[in-house]
């Protein structure tokens, strides 16, 4: 499967778990485990995932749907231009 199938599937998985922004997410949770800015995921939509990947991304996936904030599962969120490192003892800013 490549970067446009996954994230197509990706999106509907957390769609029908209620997730508000499944777009977003699964492109926030593919980029920061594949290393790469979001907008890359674009540039590189026919980028084939390894068996490897795919099972990691999905392990994200499913912690995602059952409402784990996104800032948990990447271990970091930016705010006001800096980036914090985050775990489940922080408060996300």
């Amino acid at each position: 499967m490549n970067i446009k199938e996954v994230l197509k599937k990706a999106e509907e998985f957390l769609a029908r778990h209620d997730i508000p922004e499944p777009r977003l997410d699964a492109e926030v949770l593919l980029a920061d485990y594949l290393v790469m800015e979001r907008i890359d995921l674009y540039v590189k939509f026919d980028y084939p995932l390894q068996e490897e990947e795919l099972s990691h991304y999905r392990q994200r996936l499913i912690r995602r749907a059952k409402h784990y904030p996104v800032a948990y599962i990447t271990g970091s969120k930016e705010f006001m231009s800096l980036d914090f490192t985050i775990n489940e003892n922080v408060l996300i800013p």
